[in-house]
């Protein structure tokens, strides 16, 4: 449920992906089902895992977001598959969150005053520029730079830290991304409200499901832990 409501939570943040829980059930009974020669318990048991479905993993879904024209020059968007870099205290971190802005020494920031990347370092503009299609960024008629866009590695994973950021985790390797930037708008959330809303009323029936199902568990135990036994 707490994915779900973040993801309502972000449903108007610029760049922002969704996240998705994969459940896993029946473990033990799947490693009992396994043939001995794929088993690798050298040691006895202690006690035994439930029946139950049980959260596996978060998965973070990168579908593209829907463009808002926001008419403001420092609005980037990003259209195909790629990143821009930021410069955090921790590192370099990538986002699709193209609210940027001017600050007093006249870089291009991020609203946690991080600092857009170009391909020769932080951008320093010094006032409102022209970005074309390709990136490449324009003071009055002078090419000053152009915007860093990557991709990570195919086998990378990308870990979320807040504020549209993703961490690479392991090894940073980056390539150039092939994609278009539209400057004036940006990329709204990947999440659909109504799916959303759905997935919590599913949640929440599930939920009261399997409180029945303990209350009458509860009730069952209770009856033996008291009649069982009681001669009549």
């Amino acid at each position: 449920m707490e994915v779900t409501s973040n993801n309502l939570a972000n449903e108007r943040t610029p760049g922002y992906k969704k996240d998705r829980t994969q459940q896993s059930s029946f473990q033990e009974m799947l490693i009992a089902a396994l043939p001995k020669a794929n088993r690798r318990m050298t040691a006895n048991p202690r006690g035994r895992i439930a029946h139950g479905v049980a959260l596996s993993e978060i998965n973070t879904l990168h579908t593209e977001g829907v463009l808002e024209y926001t008419e403001r020059m420092l609005d980037l968007a990003i259209v195909g598959e790629g990143f821009f870099v930021v410069e955090t205290p921790q590192g370099f971190r990538l986002t699709r969150n193209g609210n940027f802005h001017l600050n007093d020494e006249g870089f291009l920031v991020t609203p946690q005053g991080d600092y857009l990347r170009g391909e020769n370092g932080p951008l320093a503009v010094g006032e409102e520029p022209l970005i074309d299609r390709d990136g490449n960024i324009y003071v009055g008629e002078r090419l000053i730079d152009r915007l860093e866009l990557v991709m990570p590695a195919a086998d990378a994973e990308l870990v979320k830290e807040g504020n549209g950021y993703f961490r690479v985790d392991g090894q940073l390797e980056l390539f150039p991304a092939a994609v278009n930037i539209y400057q004036g708008y940006l990329e709204g959330a990947n999440v659909d409200l109504a799916q959303e809303m759905v997935e919590l009323v599913r949640i929440r029936r599930s939920y009261e499901a399997a409180r029945g199902v303990v209350a009458t568990y509860d009730q069952l135990l209770s009856r033996g832990a008291n009649e069982v036994g009681t001669l009549r």
